[in-house]
């Protein structure tokens, strides 16, 4: 299920009555998203910068009555940031030393939302809905600090691998307004509550120094959390055919993460419990849907 693209759909668009008499849809769409981690609230990950990449999957919408429709919607794909930092001149008041650095953020994430929504009116329905979430992050650390005043430095290299499996249910209100027979914009708001986990698959921690080295490292480690938000998803149509239909619209998608234990390896307190912490994903879509 992690690599798979998934049927997919919460997107709801299609309820106005005389606009959108439909019975199945099948479509896909396509954007690029930003991801603001929550991981740099996290002790040991505060360079962790925002990645971006371009995320895509299907859609499938079924009418089942004139008032009540089943819907599936999933995005996949990877998004990265890889920069550089030169932290200038650093000093811990008995050392003085110049610091730089290399960061490296591979994301692969899989957003699969089926929602069942119903009419209650001629442009505003209910939708109720489950949501599963997978995020895998590689990140990877490089920085060296040389002492201005010796030959003395330190070099660290870290690697951390980790999985955000994520999965709940959803409650939320579609809107949809016929502008024109093409033209039609709607909006879904939902909100969000999911059990999760924070799975370390692999942490090393290497640093070398003109002694020698010393390794830390951690695997198969695993932290509960909860998660509460909201996703919200406007967009603007237009009907090029009978059974032609493109889309252009906004994802934005807030969540905050609370871990419901202390995230603790071999002693070191990363994270303390009942902390919340935030995590974006926005950015813009295209899509293209066929009616049947």
């Amino acid at each position: 299920m992690k690599r798979m693209i998934i049927i997919s759909a919460a997107f709801i668009l299609f309820a106005s009555g005389p606009l959108f008499a439909l019975e199945f849809i099948v479509g896909a769409k396509a954007g690029y998203y930003v991801w603001q981690p929550y991981l740099e609230d996290i002790q040991g990950f505060e360079d962790v910068d925002r990645g971006d990449g371009v995320l895509y999957g299907p859609i499938v919408s079924l009418l089942v009555t004139e008032n009540l429709s089943f819907s599936v919607a999933a995005l996949t794909g990877k998004q990265s940031k890889h920069w550089s930092e030169d932290y200038g001149v650093q000093s811990t008041g008995t050392v003085t030393y110049v610091s730089r650095g290399a960061n490296y953020l591979d994301v692969s994430r899989t957003d699969i939302d089926t929602a069942l929504s119903y009419r209650l009116t001629e442009r505003l329905k209910i939708i109720a809905g489950y949501k599963y979430q997978y995020v895998k992050t590689t990140v990877k650390e490089t920085a060296r600090q040389d002492d201005i005043a010796s030959t003395d430095y330190q070099f660290k290299y870290n690697v951390s691998v980790t999985e955000t499996p994520a999965h709940g249910p959803a409650i939320g209100f579609g809107y949809s307004l016929p502008l024109s027979n093409i033209f039609f914009i709607t909006a879904n708001l939902t909100g969000l509550y999911m059990w999760s986990k924070l799975e370390f698959d692999e942490m090393n921690l290497e640093t070398t120094y003109p002694g020698g080295t010393t390794i830390m490292n951690f695997s198969d480690i695993s932290f509960d959390s909860e998660q509460i938000g909201f996703n919200l998803e406007p967009s603007l149509g237009v009907r090029v055919q009978e059974n032609l239909i493109f889309t252009l619209g906004f994802r934005f998608q807030w969540i905050r993460i609370k871990f419901t234990e202390d995230v603790v390896l071999d002693g070191m307190d990363l994270l303390e419990s009942e902390e919340w912490m935030d995590d974006y994903i926005y950015g813009a879509f295209v899509g293209i849907m066929l009616v049947f």
